[in-house]
């Protein structure tokens, strides 16, 4: 239940976005920034960029437990499996690179291939980025006692070389 009402959700908001695409064919925020080279609509790229790095972010913080709830598990099933997997669509990117490639002279579907690898390469990066930069903030249990079992060893081993020396 709680992947169907994330991906409701997700799916509602990547539609949105879509339609704000089809109305402004360049981004508002960005003005007068065209995206006329990209075989995409500015909302894929958004979507998938924005998508990839909420997954990383949110998979860190969840990385973080060693063990769930079932409130934490229904949340994050709502929010990874559904809400995330519905926003960025990756078959978003799949159909409209196809397009590109049937539809198009050699060079213009040549460019819509290097924009869907392109396009998940930074997405990965994207993911990684939120990892490294969020999982600092919310460490394991387990990480925690290793780094306090590493600082009682170490001032034990302090302790009992002063004592040596005595």
């Amino acid at each position: 239940m709680c992947i169907a009402l994330g991906g409701a959700f997700g799916a509602l908001t990547r539609s949105g976005l879509d339609l704000l695409a089809a109305h402004y064919p360049s981004p508002p925020i960005l003005g007068a920034l065209s995206f006329e080279f990209l075989p995409l609509a500015w909302s894929t790229l958004l979507a998938d960029l924005v998508g990839a790095f909420a997954l990383g972010a949110l998979s860190a913080i969840f990385a973080a437990h060693n063990t769930l709830t079932p409130a934490q598990k229904n949340l994050r099933f709502f929010t990874l499996t559904g809400f995330i997997g519905a926003f960025t669509t990756y078959g978003t990117l799949i159909a409209a690179s196809w397009t590109g490639l049937s539809a198009a002279p050699l060079n213009t579907g040549l460019l819509a291939t290097f924009s869907s690898f392109l396009l998940l390469i930074l997405g990965m990066i994207c993911a990684g980025a939120a990892w490294l930069l969020f999982r600092p903030f919310f460490p394991s249990a387990e990480g925690e006692k290793d780094r306090k079992h590493k600082e009682c060893g170490e001032s034990e081993e302090n302790t009992s070389s002063e004592e040596g020396t005595r």
